[in-house]
């Protein structure tokens, strides 16, 4: 899989909404309210729908 610099781009986000000492609320995709303080990890998993291994992982 490439990485690129929009991929980076939004974990460098990520990375540092969560490196914030305020809570940071976040929505999943069912529509879920998550709330993460800020001594906890979070970890994204990017796939896309063209990507053969991604589909294999997560079939629908």
């Amino acid at each position: 899989m490439k990485i690129t610099k929009k991929m980076l781009g939004r974990c460098l986000v990520v990375a540092l909404l969560t490196a914030c000492s305020k809570p940071v609320t976040l929505t999943d995709v069912d529509g879920n309210s998550i709330a993460l303080a800020g001594d906890q990890w979070l970890v994204l998993n990017f796939w896309a729908e063209w990507c053969e291994p991604c589909r294999k992982r997560y079939p629908n």
